[in-house]
């Protein structure tokens, strides 16, 4: 019964959890029996199912609701399910860390890159898989809602010299993927606004991908920087040598197409460093 009203009230969610609670068990859903549905982002969801009014969603959603819970804290990510205004139970919800987290921000925090974790877990969740991944406890941020997210990540632009990156894949980041330097989404278990919302998406979900793309665009900065250093430097002495008469139409014609073809072919050695 508490599966069967959880799924009825994550019926039409596209967020992860609500997706969790979906494909879990055998309890079937009719969506001819959801009257009507209305969802809170970042809270939870008001639904009618059957003539009974479910509300299925965080602790503060339950509680607006004038719904009591008592006030242990679960670990893990908890749904709290209610129908006509009393508590049915709940559903916890366990984070599975991908096998390439650690050693993402192991070498993030190598390379002198500060990594927080954003989320809207619990407390007591948020730092439990913090401290798996090798994150400070200091740079742990929990309970936070979409807009608590845009605050914090204002608060650490405020102290970032270089930029910010930030990688998300919900609802809820997709306001704090838009303004952040550079928005990185995953592009198997996204939302649709998150993957509209970003400037990268990874097609298959690895973390580790963030760290390729970070070395990437510093192998493309050296290059342009390789490129133009060697244009100008060219065109330069060549320039002084004509302004002597030492210069000659051929050195010209290098300084001009030749410098261009010298620039591509320095260029394609990245093409070597696709692996």
């Amino acid at each position: 019964e508490l599966l069967e009203y959880a799924k009825a009230g994550e019926f039409y969610s596209n967020h992860p959890i609500g997706k969790a609670i979906l494909n879990y068990g055998s309890v079937e859903v009719s969506e001819w029996d959801i009257q009507g549905h209305n969802e809170k982002a970042g809270y939870g969801v008001n639904a009618l199912y059957c003539g009974k009014e479910i509300l299925v969603g965080s602790r503060k959603f339950l509680e607006s609701h004038n719904i009591a819970i008592d006030s242990a804290e679960d670990f893990g990510t908890v749904v709290y399910i209610a129908v006509d205004s009393e508590l049915l139970g709940r559903v916890i919800v366990e984070d599975e860390i991908k096998e390439t987290s650690r050693k993402t921000i192991d070498e993030l925090n190598a390379q002198g890159i500060n990594v927080y974790m954003l989320t809207g877990d619990n407390q007591k969740t948020g730092r439990h898989i913090g401290k798996a991944l090798g994150i400070d406890e200091d740079k742990i941020c929990t309970n936070l809602l979409p807009q608590d997210k845009v605050s914090k990540l204002e608060e650490i632009k405020s102290k970032s010299k270089k930029g910010t990156i930030f990688v998300g894949d919900g609802i809820n980041d997709a306001p704090v993927l838009a303004m952040a330097d550079i928005g990185i989404s995953m592009g198997k278990i996204g939302s649709d606004i998150a993957i509209e919302s970003s400037d990268i998406v990874l097609m298959n979900d690895d973390p580790y991908k963030v760290l390729e793309a970070l070395n990437l665009g510093r192998k493309n900065h050296q290059v342009v920087l390789e490129n133009v250093g060697f244009a100008l430097g060219v065109k330069i002495v060549v320039m002084v040598l004509g302004v002597l008469g030492i210069a000659n139409l051929w050195l010209a014609i290098f300084a001009d197409v030749g410098v261009s073809v010298l620039a591509v072919l320095n260029a394609s050695k990245i093409l070597t460093k696709k692996d």
